[in-house]
């Protein structure tokens, strides 16, 4: 195997990440023979403890091996021991002067990773032009991750005008592309099927959001399945079925998504899709309401107010609707104050009543 090959193989190895093994030979040789990828791969192995022992000293002398020979990866990979104090003294200063010669060399993830920094305002003064600046050349030389920040960027207008549009094609760009990312892949997966349901900066197309939500969901997306589950409550793009939208739900839910655990708490509670179950419905409610949503805790209110599938409790209701205003539900704040104005009746009834006495 030449050596033209053999690098080509070990950068297949190592974009696995779970054949470290197998790389290990291929990076040994490569990297006595002074390679600098060779060297790159040694080094990230040591510092990460990846079929080797793990070695600070060792990875600090692969990568700065690899750096010296011009390879800006390593010079991006030591950037990243220095901000975090991997194996290193923690020196945003020395990991930022590392990053800025990477990315003048054309190192996308270095491009990328100053683009947060300015984003983000961390460490840096805050500012976004430069931010999609860094994002643009990263995005042009093929970074998926700087290309999903630009999508945000105009879907906010952060920095830029408004463009729900250009936000869409970055998103279809990753899509139809792929990424061996999982999460971050099923993350813009999901965004699609938001954009196709609800007409951002495309055409509603509900059975190509279905297909994105389908996506999505099958990584394991929980908002994925939610919009899955909500496409066939609602019959949008597909035959109505609450069933299925309620087993969505249900899935949803059990990964940690308090909005489909709100839906599915509606779905005990009015019989859709399931029996009616008010203890599961409660227990949804409440746990949905205590990660912080408002429509959970305005559904709790109201069970305790109107006391027909529950024993009536003015103190819960009360309780539930003001946590439902505090977090943002609009319809709990006329629930809340129709209970405060009974509230001050009440006051005023009872005074009177012990003044006649």
């Amino acid at each position: 195997m030449d050596k033209k090959a053999k690098i080509s193989r070990l950068k297949k190895l190592a974009e696995e990440k779970e054949l470290w093994e197998d790389a290990l030979p291929l990076a040994k040789e490569l990297a006595d023979e002074g390679d600098d990828y060779g060297e790159l791969v040694l080094g990230v192995m040591y510092c990460k403890g990846h079929a080797v022992p793990e070695d600070g000293e060792k990875a600090l002398d692969y990568l700065k091996k690899s750096w010296a020979q011009g390879n800006t990866n390593a010079g991006y990979y030591l950037g990243t021991l220095y901000e975090y104090g991997e194996h290193v003294p923690e020196d945003f200063a020395k990991a930022k002067e590392l990053y800025e010669k990477a990315a003048a060399l054309g190192d996308d993830l270095a491009l990328y990773t100053l683009g947060v920094h300015y984003e983000v305002g961390e460490h840096v003064p805050k500012d976004l032009e430069k931010a999609r600046e860094l994002y643009e050349k990263a995005a042009a030389l093929g970074n998926d991750y700087a290309l999903e920040r630009l999508g945000h960027m105009y879907l906010w207008g952060s920095g830029v005008e408004v463009d729900q549009a250009k936000a869409f094609h970055c998103f279809l760009s990753i899509g139809e592309k792929g990424n061996p990312d999982i999460r971050f892949l099923a993350g813009v997966q999901l965004a699609l099927g938001i954009c196709f349901e609800k007409g951002i900066g495309t055409e509603i197309d509900y059975k190509k959001a279905k297909e994105w939500y389908r996506k999505a969901a099958d990584r394991g997306e929980p908002y994925g399945m939610e919009g899955l589950g909500d496409l066939y409550m609602f019959g949008k793009g597909v035959e109505e079925n609450n069933e299925k939208a309620v087993k969505c739900y249900r899935a949803a839910e059990a990964l940690g998504n308090e909005h489909a655990g709100w839906k599915l708490g509606l779905c005990c509670e009015l019989g859709v899709g399931t029996e009616i179950n008010i203890p599961e419905a409660l227990s949804l409610y409440r746990k949905s309401a205590e990660a912080g949503n408002g429509e959970a805790a305005r559904c709790l209110g109201d069970l305790y107010s109107k006391g027909e599938v529950v024993e009536k409790d003015e103190n819960l209701a009360r309780k539930w609707y003001q946590i439902a205003v505090d977090n943002g539900s609009k319809e709990a704040e006329t629930s809340l104050a129709e209970f405060q104005l009974k509230g001050r009746l009440l006051d005023l009834f009872r005074h009177k009543a012990r003044r006649e006495k």
